[in-house]
């Protein structure tokens, strides 16, 4: 029996929030564990998600996550109705590229962000982790 789950965009737009939300907690856990092993702390990598200057770790993760939600809600009312293990993963992992590219293009130069801390192969690994995470939750979610 199929789910009717994300069957209108409300329920997408909730699945996704969701889905982001958790998605966006692994991408920070990645980023978390690359930084002790580069004996970075984690209120020190916590705080380049800060959006104010004090680097403030608590206010970073908020802001990470709430920014992840909402791209989760934008990915899972644009594919809302993707079936299929493939079809899935590969539209999170096409949505974490395209998201890493819109941040080392435009957002981390263009406002020159204390992200740019992180190393761009660390940021690449860590958005592909979240698009993957995302088409793998929005798989499930279909009930596939």
């Amino acid at each position: 029996m199929e789910s009717t789950k994300s069957a209108t965009p409300g329920d997408a737009a909730i699945d996704g929030l969701i889905h982001g939300l958790i998605a966006g907690a692994l991408m920070l856990v990645y980023l978390v564990v690359i930084g002790w092993i580069q004996a970075r702390p984690v209120t020190v990598v916590l705080g380049l998600f800060s959006p104010e200057t004090g680097a403030n770790p608590f206010y970073g993760a908020v802001a990470h996550l709430a920014v992840s939600s909402i791209y989760g809600a934008g990915f899972a009312m644009a594919f809302r109705k993707l079936r299929g293990n493939w079809w899935a993963l590969a539209a999170g992992l096409g949505y974490g590229l395209l998201l890493i590219a819109i941040a080392n293009f435009l957002l981390i130069p263009g406002y020159a962000t204390a992200l740019a801390a992180i190393e761009p192969l660390q940021m690449s690994i860590a958005h592909i982790v979240y698009g993957l995470v995302m088409g793998a939750m929005t798989k499930r979610g279909a009930g596939e």
